[in-house]
């Protein structure tokens, strides 16, 4: 099915009023009501908000559908989240995140971040941080402190009014600003969300407003150890990628993995298997990438690394929207696609 762009109608959801009438996702019967065009726009003071939404085939037993919110990385939109999850950017290729969906018969959302005042396709999230010690992460979402969880609560009851979601596998992920915007959702609507998955960005919010969800989620994290842009061990030195974007420094990944290891009460030792090729062809791109399991989580709330040991900031055989020498190596040996939609077919709400 093709990737429709919608507009959030719930303005009044987040105690604003909207300043146009935009076009709603329509009630429908069965999934063909959402094949005409659709357009609008999703307006708090002074921003304009809008999503994307890509829905698998029909199914006949008109069953409720898993949901899969891909948040974009900080500077991206909506559109850039799915092509981020394709092989070089080709929306056309059989293993984009879109294409998965509609294998496996879930939704795919992907909704836009607070845009910048100059260029405004390039938006951000307000991940949360902010102190003397830790970043907010990113841009104008944070300066002017936009309620971005207030926003997914919104989004997330428009989309459910016109599309029949499964409310026990509602998923997020994210990349880099987008996978700390995940973090958050996790920490502050943990009743909502079955389980994360966020690429290359740490839980910044937990360093000044704290994490303290109302049950444990699971998480399945993937990082670069050489990730330029977010350091991947809490006593590494920041990237040339990381220290550009301020003085300030992202909250590791180290420190985020172990943070979810204690709050989800998993076991301190934790065991490690190499992530083989999934296609069986080694294409020797000079990366090792290891899944670090940490067992014996409350609840069956597990949470995991994929560790690429020499990999950058990157969406594993994603599109690599940079060159090496800004965001570091793309590895190919795996799809992150694959791996987080496997994880969250695994860990619905209980």
């Amino acid at each position: 099915m093709s990737i429709l762009p919608l507009a959030l109608s719930a303005c009044t959801a987040l105690g604003f009023g909207c300043a146009i009438e935009p076009n709603r996702i329509p009630n429908r019967s069965d999934d063909d009501a959402l094949l005409g065009p659709f357009d609008g726009r999703f307006q708090v003071p002074g921003v304009e908000r809008s999503f994307l939404i890509h829905l698998p085939p029909p199914r006949d037993d008109g069953a409720a559908l898993p949901l899969v919110i891909a948040l974009h990385g900080g500077g991206g939109n909506a559109t850039s989240a799915f092509t981020l999850a394709c092989p070089n950017g080709d929306t056309s290729d059989d293993r984009c995140l879109s294409k998965l969906a509609d294998r496996e018969g879930f939704v795919v959302v992907a909704p836009e971040g607070t845009p910048a005042r100059v260029l405004s396709n390039h938006r951000t999230w307000n991940a949360g941080g902010g102190d003397s010690e830790h970043r907010c992460v990113s841009g104008r979402a944070c300066a002017d402190n936009v309620d971005d969880v207030a926003f997914f609560d919104a989004l997330l009851a428009e989309v459910q009014r016109g599309v029949k979601i499964d409310a026990r596998r509602i998923f997020v992920t994210g990349m880099s600003n987008g996978a700390a915007m995940a973090h958050r959702l996790a920490c502050e609507r943990s009743k909502v969300v079955a389980a994360i998955g966020p690429v290359g960005g740490g839980n910044q919010v937990q360093t000044v407003q704290g994490c303290t969800p109302e049950r444990a989620v699971p998480v399945l994290a993937i990082h670069g150890t050489q990730d330029p842009c977010w350091h991947f061990g809490a006593k590494d030195p920041m990237g040339k990628c990381e220290a550009r974007l301020g003085s300030l420094p992202h909250f590791s990944i180290e420190q985020t993995l172990e943070s979810w290891r204690v709050r989800n009460g998993c076991n301190a030792v934790a065991s490690e298997t190499e992530v083989k090729d999934q296609d069986g062809n080694d294409d020797d791109d000079g990366l090792r990438s290891v899944r670090v399991s940490f067992g014996g989580c409350r609840g069956g709330a597990d949470v995991e690394l994929v560790r690429v040991e020499g990999g950058g900031h990157s969406w594993p055989l994603g599109n690599p929207y940079l060159g090496e020498g800004i965001i570091g190596k793309t590895t190919t040996d795996f799809s992150a696609n694959e791996l987080l939609w496997s994880f969250f077919a695994a860990h619905p709400l209980p």
